[in-house]
């Protein structure tokens, strides 16, 4: 086989002239699967006779099953001063209320300026 499906599968099983193989991802499931003819051609060659098919399954290892991955951690944002005002003047242009309070809430996230900060 080639070598870079090397430790991504392990055989589970052999039943009714099946090899099954369990595999660590889905992509590495399909590349065995496209191997599939090649893996019983080599099998018979090497006195596999009785095994005529394959079955690949997909399954993550266990230890990441196990512990699900922690969110990304959001960087901390902030607007300029500059942007605080901006952002205040186009709302007081805006006639939609819903949009010109939403415009305002976002601009109070903004810095404040240096002698509201005490």
């Amino acid at each position: 086989l080639p070598p870079e499906v090397d430790g991504h599968f392990s055989v589970a099983n052999i039943r009714d002239r099946t090899l099954v193989i369990m595999s660590d991802s889905p992509v590495w499931a399909t590349r065995l699967r496209q191997l599939g003819p090649q893996i019983v051609n080599i099998l018979q060659n090497n006195g596999k006779k009785n095994l005529l098919h394959i079955q690949v399954f997909s399954r993550p290892p266990s230890s990441a099953v196990a512990r699900q991955p922690e969110p990304p951690q959001q960087p901390a944002r902030s607007l300029s001063q500059q942007s605080t005002e901006l952002i205040n003047q186009a709302a007081s242009y805006i006639e939609d209320e819903n949009l010109r309070e939403a415009m305002l809430k976002l601009a109070k996230r903004g810095s404040k300026p240096e002698s509201e900060k005490k």
